[in-house]
């Protein structure tokens, strides 16, 4: 996608996103004690994954869904142009007597 659009600017990269969240968790993380420490990282950890796959699962839905629109879009245009195609073979082959 990089390549196609070019990178976005930090206000819209979601690793620019994960990297202001990790700043506020160190600048929360506690002073003193080791136990704290891991259990506060490990705090961390969890929000940065769930953050992760919340926005995966929201834009994978998100684009999911569009396609589905799009896809619905194209088989009504195919039917269209089938129930056509059909309709002007049959004029055509009434108009030409060659009716089976």
């Amino acid at each position: 996608m990089d390549l196609a659009f070019g990178d976005p600017p930090n206000r819209w990269h979601p690793v620019a996103w994960i990297g202001r969240l990790v700043r506020r968790g160190q600048a929360l993380a506690p002073a003193q004690g080791q136990l704290r420490l891991i259990i506060a990282g490990a705090f961390l950890l969890l929000g940065v994954l769930l953050l992760t796959i919340v926005t995966i699962v929201l834009l994978g839905s998100s684009y999911a869904l569009y396609t589905m629109k799009q896809l619905r879009h194209e088989a009504f245009t195919v039917a269209d142009r089938i129930r056509i195609g059909a309709s002007f073979a049959a004029v055509v082959a009434l108009s030409l007597g060659t009716w089976l």
